[in-house]
């Protein structure tokens, strides 16, 4: 809107200029042909070579005398029988008159700039079409800024609807950000818990195994449970007797079935235990010299290890799988408890789970 009344403004005053140049051209034109046409002369020889005047008829300079509002006031060209200066040898103004000699006003003649400014500005009825035009755009303008600002409007309403509608999804992710994070911690206090009862519960389930031990090696059918169990304590030089045996019977498992017994007193199934390095010397045949040939061959060695609970068993099994790898020099249990060495010379290192052994 403001460029529209720029450029109005702007044609306005170049109307103007040219307006009042025109009118002071003019009137400096009809005034040197008003007194040379008095005067009886010609036009002069540089204003004709330039095309100032028109040269045919005092018509054209009547005429435009008459249109030009500032110019000079319409003058007599015929005077009655005066010289003009230059005496008898002058012209008298009845030769003005004569046809011949009032070319200097001529209308056919148009000088060469008017033509030029003709040709190169625009003239009044130009300009009005141009303003006309103007007003046009303008209006054209108007509607269209009118439907800018409408769709702005709307799309200013629409934003506006969808930034609260924004905040209010971010107050309730924020919301549900809080519950997360509280949901976590509580989550992760209760894992915590969780992996503290699993701790108390092995360690329970191991404090009842702690007079239990497993006798693997021996196969089944060769003699009873017990008669078994009482020749290894014999080869080990433990005194056992029958009664000192609570309980005693074998168990299933994927590859094979240990003998479990479980003592009256934990010191024999300590001190039982601690001998149990002497198996390496010991065969099954010479425990069990009158078993079969299937068995003797089924069977070589003799061993004996503490009854531990799942996640212990699985845990030492992990351990010697380790040190089969050569990652670890050595896997024992000592009264239910897991140790492992990382060097011969070191010492043992006691391990509850398998992130104990992966941080080793």
């Amino acid at each position: 809107m403001q460029l529209a009344f720029h450029v109005l403004y702007n044609v306005f005053c170049f109307v103007k200029i040219e307006e009042q140049n025109l009118k002071t051209e003019a009137a400096t034109y009809f005034f040197v042909c008003g007194e040379h046409a008095r005067a009886g002369r010609r036009q002069p020889h540089f204003l004709v070579k330039k095309g100032v005047f028109p040269q045919n008829s005092s018509e054209s300079v009547e005429k435009a005398q008459q249109q030009h509002e500032g110019g000079v006031k319409d003058m007599p060209f015929k005077r009655t029988g005066d010289k003009n200066k230059r005496g008898e040898r002058g012209s008298t103004d009845d030769e003005i008159a004569d046809p011949k000699c009032v070319n200097i006003a001529s209308a056919d003649f148009q000088p060469a700039d008017a033509v030029e400014r003709e040709d190169n500005q625009p003239n009044l009825s130009d300009i009005h079409a141009i303003l006309k035009d103007l007003l046009k755009s303008m209006d054209r303008l108007s509607n269209e800024v009118a439907e800018l600002k409408t769709s702005f409007k709307q799309h200013e309403s629409e934003l506006r609807t969808a930034k609260e509608s924004l905040n209010a999804a971010l107050k309730y992710n924020n919301k549900l950000k809080l519950e997360l994070k509280a949901t976590k911690q509580r989550v992760k206090e209760q894992e915590e818990e969780i992996d503290e009862l699993y701790e108390n519960m092995d360690t329970l389930e191991q404090y009842t195994r702690k007079n239990s031990l497993e006798i693997e090696g021996i196969p089944e059918n060769v003699c009873n449970d017990e008669d078994a169990v009482l020749k290894v304590t014999e080869a080990l030089n433990i005194n056992v007797k029958q009664e000192d045996i609570n309980i005693c019977h074998r168990i299933k498992r994927k590859k094979t079935k240990p003998i479990i017994a479980r003592f009256i007193s934990h010191k024999v199934k300590r001190a039982l235990y601690k001998q149990q390095v002497q198996l390496r010397n010991v065969s099954f045949s010479q425990l069990f010299p009158s078993a079969s040939a299937a068995a003797r061959a089924s069977s070589n060695r003799i061993f004996i290890n503490e009854n531990l609970t799942t996640h212990r068993r699985n845990l030492v099994r992990i351990a010697n799988g380790r040190k089969e790898d050569g990652l670890l020099k050595g896997v024992r249990t000592v009264d239910r408890k897991i140790f492992v060495k990382t060097s011969p010379e070191g010492r043992p290192i006691r391990i509850n789970t398998e992130d104990d052994l992966n941080n080793l």
